[in-house]
């Protein structure tokens, strides 16, 4: 798909859709879906154990190597040498996301601000809608300015 716009990576829970992500981009659906396999697969992005995630719950089997902290050497050797047991998990919990997107074809301050705030939506519910979405994802939300306009 060729468009760009807003995304929820989503999965079947209890007979609905429990979200996981919320995202945008001013790439194509296509285009940003492969980036997130690939740094699922290259071990950038978390990964939950898949058996558990389809249950609802985060119990964390990567921590992923997108954070400063987890940059070094040492955390990159470990997911080399964990790479065969890991690759299969990785798999199976990517095969458990059901996505939807909303084509928008606004500037991406627009789309942004849009994805912030539905995030912020799903953070601010309480139980394990907001227990199941990762709280330092790092959106960009509405921001004042001095004359009170918003941007």
């Amino acid at each position: 798909m060729k468009k760009k716009g807003l995304y929820l990576f989503t999965i079947l829970f209890e007979g609905e859709y429990l979200v996981y992500y919320v995202g945008e981009t001013g790439t194509s659906f296509s285009i940003r879906m492969l980036q997130h396999v690939q740094s699922y697969l290259d071990g950038f992005y978390r990964v939950f154990k898949p058996e558990e995630f389809a249950r609802g719950k985060k119990v964390l089997l990567w921590g992923g190597m997108w954070k400063t902290d987890r940059k070094e050497p040492k955390i990159i050797c470990e997911f080399l040498q964990k790479n065969s047991e890991l690759a299969p998990k990785i798999v199976k919990f990517i095969e458990h996301f059901r996505i939807f997107v909303a084509p928008l074809d606004e500037v991406n301050r627009i789309r942004e601000r849009i994805d912030s705030e539905i995030a912020k939506s799903l953070n601010l519910q309480s139980g394990f809608i907001a227990d199941f979405q990762d709280h330092d994802v790092r959106y960009r939300p509405t921001r004042q300015m001095n004359n009170n306009l918003e941007y």
